[in-house]
Order: C-alpha cells, then structure tokens, then sequence
C-alpha cells in the first residue's frame, strides 16, 4: 500500500541521496552535509524538564542551530480524489531548507537559494521519486522574508500524486504496475 508514510520517506531518501557530499558550514563554521528531518527536528541533548516536570528547561533557540545545514520534510494535506481511472490520491509537502551563517554580510540567502535550487533541477528531470510517486506542477519556491538572522529559511512546496485505494486490484500508473 502506498502510504503518506512511504511518500515521506522515498521523498527523505532522495534528498539525502541528492545531498551526499554537499557541505555548508553549520555554526561553528565547519563544513557539513547537509541534514533531512522527517516532519521535525530532533529533540536536543541534554534535554532536562523542571522539577513538576510541567515544561523544558535549558532549552534555547541555539538547540536548533545545531541541526544547520539541514531540510525539514514535512506532510501537509492529503486529497482524496474522485474514482477515475488515473486519478490519484494528492499530498502537499513543504520543504523547510535553513542554513546558518553569523557572516555580517548576509549572504546564508545564497546558500538556502542554491539548496532549492538543486531540488527544484533534480527533481523537474524525471518528475517521480521512488518510481511512485510523482511531482505536480507548479513546484513553488521562497526565501522566507522574515530577517532571522543568523539562521536563513527557505520554503519549498511540492504535491505529489500517490496511488489511491483501490478494491483490492492492481493498478496501473502511467508505466509502473504496483500491488499495493
């Protein structure tokens, strides 16, 4: 069955696939890879509650400039369609690309610019990732224009057709046949 949940991580894979060896310093300037998250970021180390344990306490926004470089994949809606013999089942993703750059110049724009840039190039080629799940137009791309500096953010939004549920038949989507 093709679920959200394979969608987001065929769509995980191939950004970490795309970004092997693409390295960006993160906030002590050192070069990394850049990093994909599923639907959020990691929890911090040494993450400690207060003694009612009724919040986080030692938690900063520093916690999460340690995950720069890096690409925030996250589900939005899923649209059911109506029965048709190639329609398919739509979900929204958004791509949160976010690098950090301290430099006075400002230039982490560019950095975040070029990361959805090289999505945007990769992904218009064949338009389909893991042979499943293919890319609708438009493909929409932003710079958040919000100053956050040191951290600069990126958006991307992306609707990929995914199989809809069937009744127990196999079906047939543009070349690829699927048992669910």
């Amino acid at each position: 069955m093709l679920t959200m949940i394979n969608m987001m991580e065929a769509v995980c894979d191939d950004l970490r696939r795309m970004f092997r060896g693409y390295t960006l310093p993160n906030k002590a300037g050192v070069l990394q890879e850049v990093r994909i998250f599923a639907q959020y970021m990691p929890q911090p180390s040494g993450i400690t509650f207060d003694d009612k344990n009724t919040g986080l306490k030692n938690y900063t926004g520093e916690d999460f400039e340690q995950n720069f470089p890096g690409i925030i994949v996250k589900l939005g809606d899923m649209t059911d369609q109506e029965e048709q013999r190639l329609d398919m089942n739509r979900v929204s993703v958004k791509l949160l690309c976010g690098v950090y750059d301290a430099n006075p110049v400002c230039n982490g724009w560019r950095d975040v610019a070029g990361m959805m840039e090289k999505i945007r190039q990769e992904w218009l080629k064949e338009r389909v990732i893991a042979r499943r799940f293919r890319i609708e137009m438009p493909l929409v791309t932003r710079l958040v224009e919000a100053d956050t500096w040191p951290v600069y953010f990126g958006e991307m939004e992306v609707m990929f057709e995914t199989g809809r549920v069937g009744r127990g038949v196999d079906y047939v989507y543009r070349g690829y046949v699927s048992n669910g």
